[in-house]
């Protein structure tokens, strides 16, 4: 210490003053409280309170008000003085549930802060139903109308005399019993039948609010999930059945914990018109397949679901196989996709040069039509000949198949919405199918997806219930169409300018695929969910046909690939040397080869095609030890070539390529070229006879044939890998 005179500053003096801080009474104490943390539990509706001592610290006079950081109903701080603060627990009108915050005192910068946890368990009053509020009920087979009637205890925990009284949240719910007194009348009510029969996704809400008598008191509401697991027949997915016997698909929503022949057996699926050898439910449970036998042309066989709660049927038109009458029909030159024939409606369709083509007899004559449509890729007939689809840029767009009059569209949605660029392929090559729907409903269509690369493949899609992601499926595909399992398969072909095409088997039992690069996919009607990998074609081949068994594929260079591994020579070699080879095509059974020919002439007016005519070549001569052991057995002149007929147009030339596909039963065969389309009858070239077999099934002749060959047919690669995408 500085000492300084008052008169004079410069007289100074030093002082040493020595000090010492002594803590105070009970020593330094820092900010605390107790207790540290509280936890408190009440009943929905009453109260309590919990007290906390804080202690200040010793060091500083500084002192801020305490505070709740969560700002609730249910917490709240009273002061009462000596540092001792009341915290309340309110529990009316706030739900039964766990609550917390947070208490937190505070003497300044210098000392921190302190926090105290509060926790608070609000339980309820009374309670409904034996163990929780809820209702659960998944409708089978086997439920009645006493399925939907429930009935809940109301029980107060402290049984004291109380009422209680509930109200209906929902329209589907009416309560049959809606006031009573506690723990001796229960809540009944009953759920409308045909709301929870449309409940094909799990449904669940909040349908029920019951109350007691006591204030403070929120109700207890009560949850009720639904499902029906009730199998149900949609649609006949099969087309008119040509015989008395054979396989038909039905498309529906079936339990998979019931097998098919159980559910025959016990009454629930009945089957007249016809006589059922053979069912089956495919995988994904949403397709029906019986085998049937007796069934007599004019006399529908009908499948019904009968269970006590929903029924459903569905029907199969029945027919036996007629003979088309030959025909030619010369058509503007353009490049068309390969034909379908569907016997129910006597028509052939196809598409090309921006159109869609009918062509039908009406048991005198045949007769053409067609419609513009924007933006056509392909075009194919739904399986139960009710409608005509057609891609066409993003959209499915659905036709009347008779008159072509257009009906609806619907734009396709791919995976979630969020892949962007995706359409229907017009690249795929005009030797294939870009859309098909075959024998089991299913339907598939070559997509591209653009972007940074090009991607290439088949979808499976099909139509929905109005809202994209729902399992329920729509009997019309132009119904938001939309991505369905197993998936896409689509790869990337980087600078490639090829989509990926399809082959469907004459029957509609049988699909392949193939990708730019020659890599093939099947799918079985008679396996369903599932891709197959199939191997690769030689690069640059496409195929042409395959048989409804799937055991042999016939290429666009009349090359057979056979089950038991054989590649044989190009059928061509077959024809005479006058002759050029212009298109291939199988009967369902695989027993024939069909080739499409014509003879080059030079004539004045330049090159023409003469001489059109298909042959008929029987494979069963083919085997691994003699794979050229295919021979002619008969050949059938056409009126005219299906190009080359007349003065060129832009890009023709007088060697032309013609799709050629049986119909269904292998009874008659179309030839589609760039100028023509022409008919021709094959019942009296080919033998045996398909006469009575079914459209829609392997024919009675394909089974004795099959079962004739001294090796067992198999499907092509025995190893094929099942793909699930």
């Amino acid at each position: 210490m500085v000492l300084t005179g008052q008169a004079n500053s410069l007289y100074q003096a030093s002082l040493n003053v020595t000090y010492t801080v002594k803590p105070p009474i009970g020593g330094e104490l820092g900010l605390t409280a107790d207790p540290s943390s509280t936890f408190t539990v009440i009943r929905q509706g009453q109260s309590a309170s919990t007290r906390v001592k804080v202690t200040r610290p010793t060091w500083t006079s500084q002192w801020i008000s305490p505070k709740l950081l969560n700002a609730d109903s249910v917490f709240s701080l009273r002061d009462l003085g000596n540092d001792e603060y009341e915290v309340l627990i309110n529990g009316a009108n706030v739900a039964v549930d766990n609550y917390q915050n947070t208490l937190r005192f505070s003497a300044g910068p210098t000392t921190g802060n302190v926090d105290v946890q509060l926790t608070a368990s609000v339980n309820g009053q009374f309670g409904v139903g034996k163990w929780a509020p809820l209702i659960g009920v998944a409708l089978t087979e086997t439920s009645t109308e006493a399925d939907l009637s429930f009935s809940m205890p109301v029980t107060v925990y402290d049984n004291a005399p109380t009422t209680w009284t509930a109200i209906a949240k929902v329209p589907w719910v009416t309560l049959t019993r809606s006031s009573g007194a506690a723990g001796v009348d229960e809540l009944t009510f009953k759920v409308d039948k045909a709301f929870a029969l449309s409940q094909r996704q799990l449904m669940q809400a909040d349908a029920i609010d019951v109350s007691i008598n006591r204030p403070g008191l929120l109700p207890v509401t009560v949850n009720v999930r639904l499902l029906n697991q009730i199998s149900r027949l949609q649609r006949v997915a099969s087309g008119t059945l040509m015989g008395s016997r054979g396989r038909i698909y039905i498309a529906g929503q079936f339990d998979p914990s019931i097998d098919s022949a159980t559910l025959l057996a016990a009454g629930y699926l009945r089957v007249t018109g016809a006589v059922v050898e053979k069912s089956a439910i495919l995988p994904g449970n949403r397709t029906l397949v019986l085998d049937v036998s007796g069934a007599q042309a004019g006399q529908a066989i009908t499948a019904s679901w009968q269970t006590n709660l929903e029924s459903s049927q569905a029907s199969v038109r029945v027919a036996m196989p007629t003979a088309i009458a030959a025909g030619y029909q010369s058509l503007p030159y353009a490049q068309y996709r390969p034909a379908q024939y569907v016997p129910g409606l006597h028509a052939l369709y196809w598409s090309g040069a921006g159109q869609v083509w009918r062509w039908s007899h009406d048991g005198a004559t045949w007769q053409l039509t067609q419609a513009s449509v924007d933006g056509i890729v392909d075009a194919a007939i739904n399986p139960d000949e009710s409608r005509l689809y057609v891609a066409s840029n993003n959209l499915i767009k659905g036709f009347d198949p008779v008159s072509l009059a257009f009906i609806n569209q619907g734009s396709y949605t791919h995976l979630d919405g969020l892949m962007t660029g995706v359409a229907f392929d017009a690249q795929t090559p005009v030797a294939m199918r870009a859309l098909t729907l075959l024998e089991d409903g299913q339907t598939f269509a070559s997509i591209s997806v653009s972007g940074t690369s090009a991607e290439h493949g088949v979808a499976w899609i099909a139509g929905g219930d109005g809202s994209y992601g729902s399992s329920m499926t729509a009997w019309d595909l132009a119904l938001a169409p939309h991505q369905v399992e197993p998936d896409r398969r689509t790869r990337t072909f980087p600078g490639t300018l090829a989509g990926s095409g399809m082959v469907t088997s004459p029957g509609g039992q049988m699909l392949y695929s193939v990708d730019p690069d020659g890599k093939m996919w099947a799918y079985y009607a008679d396996r369903g969910g599932a891709w197959v990998d199939a191997g690769y074609l030689p690069a640059g081949k496409q195929l042409a046909s395959v048989s409804n068994d799937g055991a042999i594929l016939l290429r666009t260079d009349g090359v057979l690939q056979m089950w038991n591994n054989i590649t044989t020579p190009s059928l061509s070699t077959l024809l005479p040397s006058t002759h050029v080879a212009g298109g291939y095509g199988l009967t369902p059974d695989g027993h024939y080869a069909l080739i499409y020919g014509y003879r080059i002439t030079s004539e004045p007016s330049g090159d023409r095609a003469r001489e059109a005519t298909v042959w008929i070549v029987d494979l069963q001569g083919i085997t691994i030890s003699v794979p050229n052991g295919a021979r002619i057995t008969g050949a059938i002149s056409l009126p005219d070539a299906l190009g080359c007929t007349g003065t060129f147009a832009l890009g023709e030339s007088c060697k032309h390529v013609a799709h050629v596909v049986s119909d269904p039963t292998g009874s008659s065969a179309f030839v589609l070229g760039p100028r023509g389309v022409a008919a021709i009858l094959l019942s009296s070239a080919v033998a045996p006879s398909n006469t009575g077999s079914p459209s829609s099934a392997q024919t009675t002749s394909k089974r004795a044939q099959s079962q004739s060959i001294s090796t067992p047919r198999k499907r092509i690669s025995p190893t094929m890998q099942v793909i699930r995408q």
